[in-house]
């Protein structure tokens, strides 16, 4: 509840309205939490540890879309609120803990709760803005550029996960991360 705090201040009436509404999980390294082909019915708010938001390409290739640690939402927007299947598998990269809430209760908490509401259109905003930032780095940056990114908006990240896992994020073989890194220092 302390990610709500910085962003509206929330009373202890709040958290007991909100709670019911949430569920509290745990996975090991390597479990799925979500998987390509199902409807994603729920957001997971990262308490402790990584996940990694990835598809398939055309190739058959992994490429990893996201990253969400510790504060941080995840999961398929388009799923949820569409009903469609994902293309996204969401994969622990490390021992996870997490907070899970569905779109049912998401539309209630935001109905009946000002403060959440603002808190979570907050939040939207922030994945939005993470997303266009994404998509413009994909599109008009060069593998140096992404790489300097993904060292600020990932800070500490790099000790925790595989080099594997950053190259299919930035787009790059692992050998030519491996390259830049040592340009970096």
């Amino acid at each position: 509840m302390l990610h709500i705090n910085n962003f509206i201040p929330i009373t202890s009436e709040d958290i007991d309205f909100m709670l019911p509404m949430m569920a509290f999980n745990m996975v090991k390294k390597n479990e799925m939490v979500l998987t390509s082909g199902n409807i994603c019915n729920h957001l997971f708010f990262i308490t402790k540890g990584c996940l990694k938001k990835y598809y398939i390409n055309t190739e058959g290739k992994e490429r990893v879309f996201s990253f969400a640690t510790e504060m941080q939402w995840v999961g398929d927007m388009n799923s949820l609120w569409k009903k469609e299947k994902t293309i996204f598998d969401i994969k622990a990269l490390e021992d996870t803990e997490f907070i899970t809430i569905s779109k049912n209760n998401l539309e209630i908490l935001m109905d009946e709760s000002l403060k959440f509401n603002r808190y979570f259109r907050s939040v939207s905003y922030d994945l939005i803005y993470k997303l266009e930032r994404r998509v413009n780095q994909c599109l008009s940056c060069s593998a140096e550029e992404r790489y300097g990114d993904f060292i600020m908006d990932y800070k500490n990240l790099e000790q925790r996960i595989s080099q594997k896992e950053i190259a299919s994020f930035l787009g790059i073989t692992p050998e030519f991360l491996s390259v830049l890194r040592r340009k970096k220092k």
